[in-house]
C-alpha cells in the first residue's frame, strides 16, 4: 500500500502539481518560529525611539541582503 511507503510525502506531493495545498512541515515550524520572535520583539522594541530605529535600519539591512541572496 503506497500509504506505508518509506516515501510517504511524495505521493502527497505528487497529487498537486502546483504545491499549493501541501505545506513542509518543516518550513511551517521555520516560519511559525520567526513569526513569534519578530513579535515578541515588536512588542519590547516600540517602547523606545533609539531601539525602535536600531531595529528599523537593521531589519532593512537583513531583509535586502536576504532579497539579494535570493536573486543569486
Amino acid at each position: 500500500m503506497s500509504r506505508w511507503s518509506k516515501k510517504p510525502k511524495d505521493a502527497i506531493r505528487g497529487s498537486y502539481t502546483d504545491g499549493s495545498f501541501y505545506r513542509d512541515s518543516e518550513l511551517v515550524a521555520k516560519q511559525a518560529n520567526l513569526h513569534f520572535l519578530c513579535k515578541e520583539i515588536m512588542e519590547v522594541a516600540h517602547r523606545g525611539d533609539e531601539d525602535y530605529n536600531h531595529l528599523v535600519e537593521l531589519l532593512t539591512r537583513v531583509l535586502n541582503n536576504l532579497k539579494l541572496k535570493d536573486h543569486d
